[in-house]
């Protein structure tokens, strides 16, 4: 079971994909979401996190 993948559309849409892997992104759809919305992830987003704090962050992770 080796079947080459082409993509058949746009980079970010999830409709250029197999369906596994629209599933997956379906399936991960609440957690994302979870995620984006989360303070600390806007801040780290849109720069507003200090040094130390962006530090402990990669440390951490």
């Amino acid at each position: 079971m080796n079947r080459e993948f082409v993509r058949s559309g746009a980079l970010r849409s999830p409709l250029s994909y197999p369906e596994w892997a629209q599933q997956l992104l379906a399936d991960c759809a609440t957690a994302r979401q979870r995620v984006v919305r989360h303070e600390f992830y806007q801040r780290l987003r849109d720069a507003e996190l200090g040094h130390d704090a962006l530090r402990l962050f990669l440390i951490g992770v």
